[in-house]
């Protein structure tokens, strides 16, 4: 049996070889005439040696008696039979699984308990059929180890029938459950075994989960995967508002967190109402931590820091005084500062309609100032778009700043601390003017600071929002006004808040228990409060220039679609850990208002025209006044305090960005990567490369799964049909509808279709009637697509793991494998030298629209992914089409949901999101030590890039005599001249040399990772790196190896060509450069093979300074090459008279030695992967090696004594 039908085995990974009770026994080889290896299992069912593990579970298993297994080596002599020993399946100490019977399936045993004791019982043997179910039966009753559930009696044959559960055949499924309830002793009509509502320890098999109980009812609710307290009661908290709104809300600390047990899920009752078995809820005690197979999975660290906040003794926060103003306040509770800058939500003012009607009133106000936020900035932008370049450019002249056009998305993030501080002023207003006096005492001595001017537009503004009716004219205008009293402002005092905006930079930095955001996300702040002043000023010139007294939009459009896009449902909490979530991934310093990467732009408006020159005219003189952060003898402007604060915060923040940075190991081996607390964590190079290979395996086992059994074989034979794909790159229809495709595909189709018709199915999808006409099974047609979600999670998963450096997190969406012929954008996926490829994803560059771009799949996911788009994906229409869904961008789109998740509309619900692709690289990466994202997988890959293959990182062009001849530089040349058009779409709008770059850096990513065999042709390119084998030096290596063998071999025995050639015999049957480690940390191989392979690698020479060995270790075709050189050179003595051996003429000799270097390849891959560290030892120690310098006197000799005339 496979250890993989183990569902509680089927992710252990075995532990490190060192760790582990393996030891190397070696034996003679007389003579082996072919090529073998040959595996000598012991007694009983036994694992394969390449089995996967679960490597969190080691710590809970034991080891029985080892069976024994050979590699036998492959070459006529030279080598030895390498024998471990292993031990048995890795076995649960907890699991009775862990016996298990014969292979055969039948039991007929007609009891498995003793009859005399009350049922449950502990069975007193094992029932087969049972087993073959991955199911045990104990005093909690019938547990399934594959689902993690108990099964009740009455819900036997439902369970065995689902699709986890293809063990038995559905016709055989009745007198399956009538054996296991009779041999078990099932009292007959009883349905459900009764059970405790609390247990001192975990039920075998099942999985508690951390949950909180409600104080006001009985329901536990699960915790929310976040890091801190307060985040993992959200589940609770939303719950709670939800279900008893009309109560006051309980402080956190009244939410207990238990581990708790669901164990059944029967799902619904024949009425249609939920089984109420399926509520149990089983409790643990309070002090009860995870432990064992069933629930120690190793806890990944978060790298995002939106949850890390800054004590107030940091240096940046005293400099600017917010640690002693805050503390002078003598507010009791840090949550009503936070509260007057917090974004107002629908859900708030519903809250406040029966209990606070005015502050209802004015919450709604705010809710619609929050929207014309976004279209103030927006539309400023607009307007200097339609002018001359140069007015846009004398807004930020003089600085280091720039303005630029940016995304929609972006002004919703930008407008945040401007509209803070509108919120801070009216809410403060507002609570100064009640008479109800306990709010304001509540903020302690806080008051606004206002000017005169501003307290007459706070005054007017918040009188409007009071009143019943709102015009968004007028609500404009009174805005408008306000905000240019914010920026307009001539400050005469020095103190450590002089304004608005000083004290809302203050309040919005505020966090739970005294603490502040740390710098990064504030002067992230502070460079949206500079956009929204640039935008203030420019809206000031336009309304100066036109002798407007009243506020009027430049651009209608600019205020619908930005209205359209405020998220007026979100709570405050949602909008705010979004927002840090985005800085502190983009990390944005002061370079962040710099998305695009160029000012070019078109103008609509020429210089020459008189308002033109009067907006250029106001913007320099308000410039000069009011946004230049120069000294002025009489006053300060608001905008020289934000630069004051993010001058004092930018040292700070540069410190934080570089805690994101990596640190290589002396060894290169593995990297430090920070998490979100600046705890460092340790990651190995080679484990990204094992998930990445789990995640493929998880990816054939999924599409296997969705297919009915009797299709299987069309899966696993489509390797051939996916390597024969073809693309007609003039074509602009998907790969899969070209001829030649589509002949191919559509017999493939047809067949799982059928298969999903057929009775056998589990659950048939489609029931063919006596008419032929195919009906809809809708149940069996939705959990079936379930499997489609999952497919599309390993596919992004994978993609991103092994593309080279992954797209950014909004790309995705944008990928096509057909033509859109509403949008006319074209396909992203092509076909080149038989792989597919992803290409021409969406830019960040607001001035173009496509970024040229290629990544290339690895041969281990090209045939799984074009198998589930050119087979899955059209069946999958089909559905949605029956089930009457919307399939518009499932013909076209690759990234894509089955059905739209709820959010919001224009954050593309039907599409996967950034955050959708990290949560599925989390999901499926759980064993890796921190959390990865789209964004640090970007970071990590670069810097892997710029660690191994540091000439991939500088381009290093030059004009060469062809571009020189033409009289233009070689990126004319390349673009415009002499173009050839290969094997790349010309729709990527690249030159075929960088193609070849750009598929370059995806495959030696993947060669990295071992998904992907290396290419000869790379030598020249990565001439710094052997992580690659090189064929450079042979010949050098090759005389070293012939002057080695005699020197340290003894094998010249001078006068007697017999004993010589006796002695060559000798040292290649104990082949002494093949020998193997007989401990752990001992290293593979003896002082020639380290020199030889030195040679190899280096010449006469030595690495580059400060260099390390390749991640994993030296390439296993460079040591086997070594080998055969050293084994070549004992050949030419095996006469015991030298005689040479030239490759190049005996053509005999020349597929010999070829052999004997593809025998060596694949054993020494099967000792880089048994024995890890001790390879590495080996390329350390090849990687220092130095050739020590002999002392002697020297003395001219040599040369004949002869006296020329």
């Amino acid at each position: 049996m496979n250890v993989k039908n183990r569902p509680f085995l089927a992710s252990v990974e075995v532990p490190p070889l060192a760790s582990m009770p393996w030891y190397g026994v070696v034996q003679q080889q007389t003579q082996t005439l072919e090529s073998s290896l040959e595996l000598d299992v012991g007694e009983g069912e036994t694992n394969s040696m390449d089995e996967d593990y679960d490597s969190q579970s080691s710590q809970d298993l034991e080891y029985s008696s080892p069976p024994r297994k050979k590699f036998r080596a492959s070459t006529t002599r030279g080598y030895q039979i390498i024998t471990f020993r292993a031990s048995e399946p890795l076995q649960p100490q907890q699991s009775p699984l862990s016996t298990h019977p014969s292979s055969k399936n039948v039991c007929t045993e007609l009891s498995h308990v003793d009859a005399s004791l009350p049922c449950p019982s502990v069975p007193t043997s094992t029932c087969k059929t049972l087993y073959k179910l991955s199911m045990t039966f104990g005093p909690h009753g019938f547990t399934c180890w594959k689902c993690h559930q108990l099964v009740s009696p009455k819900g036997l044959l439902a369970h065995i029938k689902r699709k986890a559960h293809k063990e038995i055949q559905p016709k055989d499924s009745q007198a399956a459950i009538t054996h296991i309830l009779q041999s078990h002793k099932i009292p007959e009509g009883l349905h459900y075994f009764s059970h405790p509502t609390e247990l001192p320890n975990a039920i075998p098999g099942l999985i508690p989960t951390l949950a909180y109980k409600c104080p006001q009812c009985p329901r536990w609710i699960r915790s929310a995967d976040l890091p801190t307290p307060k985040g993992k009661c959200r589940h609770a908290v939303a719950h709670f508002k939800e279900e008893h709104g009309d109560l006051t809300m309980p402080d956190v600390s009244e939410f207990k967190g238990r581990y708790i047990m669901r164990p059944y899920c029967e799902g619904n009752t024949e009425e249609g109402g939920r089984a109420r078995i399926s509520n149990l809820v089983i409790v643990l005690p309070e002090n009860w931590m995870p432990s064992g197979v069933e629930t120690s999975r190793p806890a990944n660290a978060r790298v995002n820091r939106h949850n890390v906040t800054a004590a107030p003794q940091e240096s940046f926060l005293l400099k600017i005084g917010w640690p002693q103003y805050v503390r002078g306040l003598g507010v009791v509770h840090m949550r009503y500062l936070m509260e007057l800058v917090e974004i107002p939500s629908q859900h708030r003012v519903k809250e406040l309609m029966d209990a606070n009607p005015k502050r209802a009133a004015l919450e709604n106000g705010l809710l619609v100032l929050d929207g014309l936020h976004v279209g103030y900035l927006k539309d400023a932008n607009e307007f200097l778009k339609s002018c001359h370049p140069s007015i846009r450019k004398a807004v930020t002249s003089g600085s280091r700043a720039n303005y630029r056009l940016i995304k929609d998305k972006t002004y919703t993030r930008y407008r945040t601390p401007i509209a803070k501080t509108v919120f801070m002023v009216l809410r403060e207003y507002h609570i100064s003017k009640l008479k109800d006096k306990l709010p304001q005492e509540r903020l302690g001595s806080f008051r606004v600071i206002l000017s005169k001017h501003q307290r007459q537009a706070t005054k007017a503004l918040h009188g409007y929002i009071m009143e019943e009716e709102l015009n968004h004219d007028r609500l404009l205008e009174l805005l408008h006004d306000l905000l240019a009293s914010l920026v307009r402002h001539k400050i005469h005092g020095s103190g450590k808040m002089e304004c608005p905006t000083d004290q809302s930079l203050c309040l919005l930095s505020l966090r739970e228990d005294d603490r502040f955001q740390l710098a990064n996300p504030l002067t992230a702040d502070c460079a949206g409060l500079q956009f929204a002043f640039f935008s203030i000023i420019i809206h000031f010139a336009r309304l100066e220039a036109k002798s407007s007294s009243a506020f009027r939009p430049f651009e209608a459009k600019s205020w619908s679609s930005a209205h359209d896009g405020i998220p007026s449902t979100t709570s405050s909490l949602d909008l705010q850990m979004h927002g840090q979530e985005a800085k502190c991934d983009q990390i944005m310093l002061s370079d962040e208002l710099e998305d695009d990467d160029t000012d070019s732009e078109t103008s609509d408006t020429e210089y020459g025209d008189e308002e033109a020159r009067s907006v250029h005219r106001i913007i320099e003189r308000e410039k000069a006044a009011f946004l230049t952060p120069l000294p002025r003898p009489d006053y300060f402007t608001p905008f020289d305090r934000m630069k004051n604060i993010w001058f004092e915060c930018r040292p700070t923040a540069f410190k934080e960005s570089r805690d994101f940075g990596f640190i290589f190991s002396a060894d290169g081996q593995s990297v430090t990567v920070a998490d979100g607390d600046n705890h460092r964590h340790q990651l190995s190079i080679t484990d990204i490369g094992r998930e990445a290979q789990k995640v493929l395996q998880k990816l054939e086992q999924c599409i296997e799964e969705s297919l009915p059994d009797e299709v299987h074989h069309l899966f696993h034979s489509f390797h051939s049909i996916a390597s024969s794909f073809c693309d007609d790159l003039n074509d602009s229809h998907s790969v899969f509808l070209q001829r030649p495709n589509a002949s191919r595909l559509e017999p493939i189709i047809l067949s799982v279709k059928d298969g999903l018709c057929k009775s056998l199915w589990t659950d048939p999808i489609w029931t063919v009637e006596d008419s032929g006409t195919k009906v809809l099974n809708e149940s069996a047609a939705r959990g079936w697509l379930k499997f489609n979600d999952e497919i599309i999670s390993l596919i992004t998963t994978a993609f991103a793991l092994t593309c080279g450096i992954p797209p950014r997190g909004f790309q995705f969406h944008t990928m096509q494998y057909n033509h859109c012929q509403t949008s006319g954008n074209l396909r992203s996926l092509f076909i080149i030298e038989g792989l597919p490829a992803l290409g021409n994803p969406a830019a960040k560059q607001s001035n173009k629209s496509i970024q040229e771009c290629l990544w290339l799949f690895p041969p281990s996911l090209a045939s799984p992914f074009l198998f589930y788009f050119g087979v899955l994906r059209p069946i999958v229409i089909e559905i949605l089409l029956d089930l009457q869904e919307d399939i518009s961008y499932q013909e076209t789109h690759i990234f894509m949901h089955t059905f739209p998740k709820q959010r919001r509309q224009d954050d593309l619900p039907h599409f996967w999101s950034g955050p959708d692709i990290n949560q599925a690289l989390q999901s499926h990466t759980k064993a890796l030590p921190i959390r990865l994202t789209c964004n640090l997988l970007r970071h990590l890959h670069t810097a892997f890039f710029r660690q191994f293959f540091p000439g991939l990182c500088d381009p290093g062009h030059d004009d060469s005599l062809v571009d020189l001849q033409g009289q233009h530089h070689w990126y004319t040349g390349d673009r415009h001249y002499g173009k050839i058009i290969g094997s790349i779409p010309s729709t990527l709008g690249m030159s075929m040399t960088e193609a070849r770059r750009y598929a370059s850096i995806s495959q030696l990513l993947q060669v990295l990772y071992q998904l992907s065999p290396p290419d000869e042709s790379w030598c020249d390119l990565l001439s710094s790196t052997h992580i690659l084998p090189t064929l450079k030096h042979e010949t050098l290596a090759y005389s070293v190896a012939q002057k080695l063998v005699i020197q340290e071999y003894g094998i010249l025995v001078l006068g007697n060509a017999t004993a010589s050639s006796q002695s060559v015999t000798g040292v290649l049957q104990n082949a002494p450069y093949f020998h193997l480690p007989t401990r752990a940390g001992e290293a593979i191989g003896d002082g020639v093979l380290i020199q030889v392979l030195h040679t190899l690698l280096f010449g006469g020479g030595i690495p580059e300074k400060f260099s390390r060995p390749p991640p994993g270790g030296y390439s296993v075709v460079d040591v086997a090459t070594a080998i055969t050189l050293i084994i070549h050179a004992l050949e030419e003595w095996s006469t015991g008279i030298h005689k040479p051996i030239i490759r190049s003429v005996d053509m005999k000799a020349t597929e010999h030695f070829n052999n004997v270097r593809q025998s060596a390849i694949n054993i020494l891959e099967k000792v880089r992967n048994q024995w890890e560290k001790e390879w590495f030892i080996l390329s350390e120690v090849v990687h220092t090696h130095r050739v020590q310098p002999q002392c002697r006197a020297w003395h001219v000799r040599g040369l004949p004594l002869v006296e020329l005339d």
